[in-house]
């Protein structure tokens, strides 16, 4: 296997995992929206009140949903723009072994 093959090997192995990552963003971002959507637009937390607690968690996990689905987001992103830079040198680049 020539050096440039490796390069197209490694852009397009690149290119699956940013998809996936694209899956997962999505995934988690669509889940975060459900949840956030259970709880009345300005609803506040009664502080007090027995289910404080338990609200709290909720909305703290409706923040980890969006943090992950945000970072899943920022490292496909990252794949993609090495994937392109990647390709873009193959097409100008002369190899020792070409």
């Amino acid at each position: 296997m020539t050096y440039r093959e490796r390069r197209e090997a490694r852009a397009a192995l690149l290119r699956e995992w940013a998809s996936k990552r694209q899956a997962r963003a999505e995934a988690s971002l669509n889940q975060a929206r459900q949840q956030a959507d259970l709880i009345p637009f300005g609803q506040p937390i009664l502080i007090g009140h027995y289910s404080e607690q338990s609200d709290r968690n909720y909305r703290s996990r409706i923040d980890r949903g969006y943090e992950r689905g945000f970072e899943h987001l920022n490292k496909a992103d990252s794949m993609n723009s090495r994937a392109e830079n990647i390709e873009s040198q193959l097409g100008h680049s002369i190899y020792s072994d070409d």
